[in-house]
Order: structure tokens, then sequence, then C-alpha cells
């Protein structure tokens, strides 16, 4: 079976540079010479000092591995798509997921290698709160979380349906069977409140 490395490219850049010799792939070649020179390359060379510091490596591992799109990742953090589609093919190379259990089986892994508790957490925030759950730790100033309220419902109704299933043969005074009810009363209001107020209310022209 494959195995999966979604940072062989940048494995590749590194051993090559180790043999001091020249990758065949002319975009990891051109990686090893800003490696060498960072006068060379202005851009490879911001992109390089993104992947040897652990902070930031480990918060862009973890926005890609929630699933955000890249330029959705590049707008919230002001960040140039160009930039991360480079950063992507040398550390989170899409291509190598076969399926949803690789991702996360990859981000198990990333996150038990962190050198950084607080990248750790960062990592399993992304792949167990998704988008939103990152998205929430790193607004700045005034800045809004855009926020499409059927989505979110329907992500309330989702736990709530799983704690109701949980709940399932437990005294209706304990616990668990107390907390699923919160849940679906909540998520019920906000249906009814969603289907009130209309479509994604993260439109311009709606109030």
């Amino acid at each position: 079976m494959a195995e999966c490395i979604p940072d062989r490219n940048w494995q590749i850049v590194q051993k090559a540079l180790e043999d001091n010799r020249v990758p065949k792939d002319t975009f990891l070649a051109e990686v090893c010479e800003a490696y060498k020179d960072r006068t060379k390359d202005e851009e490879l060379s911001e992109l390089i000092q993104y992947i040897e510091e652990d902070y930031y490596r480990d918060v862009l591992v973890a926005f890609f591995l929630s699933g955000m799109p890249r330029n959705d990742i590049a707008k919230f953090l002001r960040m140039e798509d160009d930039l991360l589609s480079k950063f992507e093919l040398l550390v989170v190379n899409p291509f190598e997921f076969r399926n949803k259990l690789d991702i996360f089986w990859y981000a198990e892994k990333y996150a038990d290698a962190c050198v950084d508790e607080r990248g750790r957490q960062i990592v399993q925030a992304g792949i167990q709160l998704g988008p939103y759950g990152l998205m929430a730790q790193y607004t700045h100033g005034n800045e809004d979380i855009p926020i499409d309220t059927k989505q979110i419902t329907k992500k309330m109704l989702q736990v709530a349906y799983t704690l109701s299933q949980v709940a399932r043969g437990n005294p209706i005074t304990s616990m668990q069977t107390k907390e699923a009810f919160k849940w679906m009363n909540g998520a019920s209001k906000m249906a009814k409140e969603s289907e009130r107020i209309g479509a994604d209310t993260t439109e311009e022209d709606e109030a």
C-alpha cells in the first residue's frame, strides 16, 4: 500500500540539500537554490521561513487539514494565494491523501509530533472543529466570521442528534438525556429562526 507522506516534496528538498545535489523537479530545484541564497527569491525565502518556523507551519497545516479551501485561507489570513499554493505543495500535498482516513490519520500523527503544545492544540482543533473553529481563534480586531445560518443550524442538529443517540437507554432524568434535550431544543429554535430570516445572512443585501 502506498504511504501517505504529505510533506514528501519538502523531504526531497531537505535530502537534496543534505547530499548537495539538485532535485530533478524544477520547482524543488528553485526551492533548494532559495534555501542556499535567501536573496535570490524573496517569495521562496518567505515560504521557507513559514515552513521552518514551528508556529507558522503548525497553524497553516491546521488550516489546510481543517478542510478550508486554499483561497479562503489566503483571504482570511491575509496571505498571498500563490505562496500558500507552494506551501501546500511542499508540506500538505492534497494528492498524497487517498481518502478521509488518510487525512485524519496524518492529522493525529502530525499533532503527536508537534514540538510546541500550542501547535498540537491548533492542529487538533482544525481536524475536530473544522474551519470555523480555527477562524474563531484567529479573528483580529472587529473582524466577523462569515456565518451561514442554515449551515450552522444543520451542524447543531447533527450534534443534537448524536447526543440523543448517546442518551438512548438512559433514564429521562440522567445528565446525558438532559444535555441531549438542551441541544435539541436549541437547534429546533435556531432552525425556526433560520427559516424566518431566510437565506444566508452573510449576503450584503440582507438585514
